[in-house]
């Protein structure tokens, strides 16, 4: 199992929201179309769902942005029912495959200012991570 969290506060990314040219960088055409729908503060909180969304997911696929997964390779989407989905594209993709993760699960929550994303999703084929494990004893591990 692997998971991400990312927490947002809103009005830090006002810099990208009001910039186009950023918001394409950052954003698929379908999530400003998404946006679109939405006006005023709710759209500044929209957005920033989604930003927190994508973070989580680069945590849970391990490889954060620019090493090679961009912002718009992880879109955040919108099922019939309103939650948000996760469709990843190219890089994503590839590091999602490379890590044997399997479908990723989002939910993200707004409170006033903040807001947080946590990203979950399974390993295929039973894949585990490789690292040690080391054993206590019970004296040792409370001294």
């Amino acid at each position: 199992m692997e998971i991400g969290c990312d927490l947002v506060v809103v009005n830090e990314l006002d810099p990208i929201l009001a910039r186009d040219r950023l918001l394409q960088l950052v954003f698929t055409p379908e999530e400003l179309a998404l946006a679109a729908g939405v006006t005023g503060s709710r759209r500044r909180e929209f957005l920033a769902g989604r930003f927190c969304a994508k973070e989580a997911v680069a945590k849970l696929l391990g490889t954060g942005f620019l090493r090679g997964v961009w912002w718009r390779d992880i879109e955040v989407g919108r099922s019939r029912c309103g939650r948000p989905h996760i469709v990843l594209h190219r890089g994503a993709c590839l590091a999602a495959r490379r890590r044997a993760i399997g479908p990723i699960s989002v939910t993200v929550t707004h409170k006033s200012c903040l807001v947080i994303a946590v990203a979950i999703a399974p390993r295929r084929g039973g894949a585990r991570r490789r690292g040690k494990v080391r054993v206590f004893e019970r004296s040792e591990a409370i001294a």
